[in-house]
């Protein structure tokens, strides 16, 4: 009930300033454009490195960036059509879909990149009778979380509670003692590691990190009537993340670290530490979600209650674009 109403919120703000035209396919020039959501996260590189390469030079689509400051609005920001296409939790894509939203999820751009830090060290059992602040109750974060702890029998709202923080405010909340932890996507475990405040909990390899975060959703009528620019974007963005692999790997991801002062505006030192040190097993060399992962998603979210029924996934995800771009065929 609490996200429904929080969405709703956020719906009426958006509606209220949204023009008539922005609900249709928007075009420039006889190109379409791709309005594109996106938030300054270091697992959302790929959708920034893209722009700042390759927008001069797309034949077949205009690419805009639109930047948002948390899931909640990015999510409204698609559910009242302000922008076609954006990387958001797979919990999230799966409420759109089942409340009748024509989305599809049409591939991902990183594997990892959340991490969970606490101003107490020790393992995953240091986390009981604690605070931790998440993304959002229906994030990655929040039933990742679930699933790790109720694994030790800890339960979340009894033994551990979260709580949906705002990104520009966390790392404030942390050192002034409101939060316990925090398990968020980068570079927030690496300011609070800096700021001294927070450390990372141990054991939570391949159960909190190195795992399928977000996923890209589009609308279904833009992929419909502008695939050729879609599979461009895809393309591009395919190449981004190789790019981005290769800067991390030969330059200590100092290009990177560079690009994303005009979007994420983060300090590069902070990006290039998070990146080359591969912060919450961050990588971007995986491109197709695991239907059984997504499945496993869907699962906990009907049991914690943030999905009202089931969705056929087979028909929600559609990566066919993807896996061509995965495989350098521009055909």
């Amino acid at each position: 009930m609490i996200r429904i109403k929080r969405i709703v919120i956020v719906l009426v703000l958006f509606l209220s300033f949204l023009p008539a035209y922005e609900l249709q396919v928007v075009y420039a020039q006889d190109k379409p454009i791709l309005r594109v959501g996106y938030l300054p996260l270091l697992p959302q590189l790929p959708l920034v490195v893209s722009y700042e390469n390759d927008r001069r030079s797309f034949e077949k689509i205009e690419i805009k960036l639109v930047r948002y400051n948390s899931f909640t609005s990015l999510e409204a920001a698609l559910r009242v059509q302000a922008v076609d296409v954006a990387s958001i939790p797979v919990p999230i894509a799966l409420c759109m879909a089942a409340d009748g939203h024509k989305i599809k999820i049409i591939g991902t751009c990183h594997m990892g990149g959340s991490r969970l830090v606490a101003r107490t060290k020790g393992g995953l059992e240091t986390v009981k009778g604690k605070l931790i602040g998440v993304p959002g109750l229906d994030s990655n974060e929040n039933l990742r979380l679930s699933q790790a702890l109720g694994a030790m029998n800890l339960r979340p709202g009894l033994d551990y509670k979260t709580i949906e923080v705002s990104f520009n405010s966390v790392i404030e909340d942390l050192k002034a003692g409101k939060l316990d932890g925090l398990y968020l996507p980068e570079p927030f475990g690496t300011m609070a590691e800096e700021e001294n405040t927070a450390s990372a909990v141990n054991g939570q390899k391949n159960q909190l990190t190195g795992v399928l975060g977000t996923v890209l959703v589009i609308r279904s009528e833009i992929l419909k009537k502008g695939k050729a620019g879609v599979k461009e974007w895809l393309n591009s963005l395919v190449k981004s993340c190789r790019l981005i692999e290769t800067d991390v790997k030969q330059s200590g991801a100092k290009q990177t670290a560079i690009i994303q002062t005009s979007y994420f505006s983060l300090p590069q030192k902070i990006v290039a530490d998070c990146l080359v040190q591969r912060k919450g097993d961050l990588r971007f060399d995986h491109f197709l979600p695991d239907l059984e992962e997504i499945k496993q998603y869907m699962d906990l979210a009907l049991q914690m209650k943030i999905l009202n029924q089931s969705v056929d996934i087979d028909t929600l995800v559609s990566v066919e674009l993807m896996v061509k771009a995965a495989k350098g065929d521009g055909s």
